[in-house]
């Protein structure tokens, strides 16, 4: 049975990764062939940031009270919508539209399959198997990005838009695939009548957020690697590009690089314990090879330094979302797993806001810079497993 909720999940998963897999790498450069600056880049993902800020909780709210198959419906919709926006479009200020567009889509699909799933693993009495199921996930997702970077790198050296457009499919797929093998779970979890709309939904998870001392911790947790990790996310394809002179099919088969070492990383996840111990040291890796990466001038040492964050990247989400799951009730999880995001996506507003009004020089120096959250971020999860905090560990 568990074969069978782990297939659900991957397929999901896949799909929806496919929407953008074969522009992932591609983005600020599609994005800077439309005509936009580096500032204006930022504010593009700041305005992103904001709608998903805006959008999380609600979103997760509506999962868990109307239903996570209708939710997890209408985010690939609207990625249909987003795609065909984003492909036939110009360039412009229309582009602020497209990126609320899809800010909507994943606060929708954030929270909603995760929460499908794990609650099909808690009637079988399978949480214990939550972390394979989520470091699988990542598995399969990671391998399409590994194809799709390299598909679309080539495909991108004749035109940026039609690595775009390979990802239309997938959101198609998406729709269809939900809609014919997902089963209605509207009105299964049982909730209290306190707990029956949105709004009562939200506040119910902002306050197990305060009772649960290790939900608190990995929502602060989630604010600093989202202030750390943007600056990183956001113009590594550029850095190289100018550092190396890297062409669109070199940054393409250098994010399928990336997406192999997220695929061992996803495997390797889940051999390690999900606790604090293993956070911190996770994120004091994540801290050492940015700060290596704005420092180093050789531009095969700094392409090093980024695979190893990426590594070890992937290794922390699934233990991530598995201490999350773990300390949260079945009838809020979509909301919870929301609320998370949600504080990931404010550090992003933090600094992609802070760029987009004041501009930035060299890129590197926003790595530098993050290197300090992810080092807070470890002093964190260290604090957390001296008090002995509530992991995924029995």
């Amino acid at each position: 049975m568990t074969k069978k909720i782990s297939a659900i999940f991957n397929t999901l998963s896949v799909l929806y990764a496919g929407t953008f897999a074969f522009m992932g790498g591609l983005v600020s450069l599609i994005l800077l062939n439309k005509g936009l600056d580096l500032p204006a880049i930022a504010m593009y993902f700041a305005i992103y940031s904001l709608c998903t800020v805006v959008f999380e909780v609600p979103t997760g709210a509506f999962a868990d009270v109307y239903g996570r198959k209708r939710t997890i419906l209408l985010a690939f919709l609207l990625q249909v919508v987003f795609l065909a926006g984003f492909v036939f479009f110009p360039s412009g200020f229309i582009f602020t539209g497209f990126a609320i567009i899809v800010a909507l889509a994943d606060s929708l699909m954030s929270g909603s399959a995760e929460a499908y799933a794990v609650d099909m693993l808690a009637e079988r009495g399978k949480m214990d198997y939550t972390h394979k199921l989520l470091s699988s996930a990542n598995t399969w997702r990671f391998t399409l990005f590994l194809i799709g970077s390299i598909v679309g790198g080539y495909v991108g050296s004749f035109s940026l838009i039609y690595a775009a457009a390979l990802c239309m499919p997938f959101a198609i797929a998406g729709v269809l695939y939900t809609w014919f093998a997902l089963k209605d779970d509207h009105g299964k979890r049982t909730f209290e009548s306190s707990e029956r709309s949105i709004l009562s939904k939200m506040a119910k998870s902002f306050e197990a957020a305060v009772k649960t001392p290790a939900l608190a911790v990995v929502f602060v947790l989630s604010v600093l690697i989202g202030v750390g990790s943007q600056g990183l996310f956001l113009y590594w394809a550029i850095v190289m590009q100018q550092l190396a002179g890297w062409n669109t099919a070199a940054v393409g088969s250098f994010f399928a690089t990336i997406s192999l070492l997220l695929i061992i990383g996803s495997k390797a996840s889940a051999l390690i314990k999900p606790d604090w111990k293993s956070v911190a040291f996770i994120m004091l890796v994540l801290a050492v090879s940015l700060a290596l990466a704005s420092w180093l001038v050789v531009p095969a040492a700094i392409a090093l330094m980024i695979l190893v964050w990426e590594l070890f990247w992937a290794i922390y989400q699934p233990i991530e979302n598995a201490i999350v799951n773990h300390n949260t009730t079945s009838s809020m999880r979509a909301t919870v797993i929301s609320v998370k995001a949600l504080f990931y996506r404010i550090g992003w507003v933090i600094l992609g806001g802070f760029i987009g009004i004041f501009g930035i020089g060299d890129p590197r120096s926003l790595w530098l810079f993050g290197s300090f959250f992810f080092l807070l971020g470890a002093i964190l999860a260290l604090f957390a497993s001296i008090k002995n905090l509530p992991s995924a560990m029995k």
